[in-house]
């Protein structure tokens, strides 16, 4: 592997943040509304990550728990708590 040399340190290039997960450097222009969530308050945060999990799922409940860290039951509670219906939430993102 690759090293970069920096002040007589070795650094491994597997420690740079350079991998194909990291996300693309933010380009000029704003995303669609729907991308963002609707503030920084935490029951906001949870409701619009529920949701997207929900749309790249395709309303899979277990996928989406599985992608949100969480267990199906509580995502199931989390979907009746917040009144987020898998319809509406399939018909929104087509």
């Amino acid at each position: 592997s690759a090293a970069v040399m920096s002040d007589g340190e070795t650094i491994d290039a597997d420690a740079l943040p350079l991998g194909p997960s990291e996300p693309p450097p933010s380009t000029p222009g704003t995303p669609a509304a729907s991308d963002l969530p609707p503030s920084l308050d935490v029951d906001d945060l949870e409701t619009w990550a529920i949701r997207k999990a929900m749309i790249q799922t395709g309303g899979n409940v277990s996928q989406s728990a599985k992608l949100l860290g969480m267990s199906r039951d509580t995502l199931h509670t989390k979907l009746k708590k917040k009144g987020i219906d898998r319809g509406t939430i399939l018909s929104e993102s087509v």
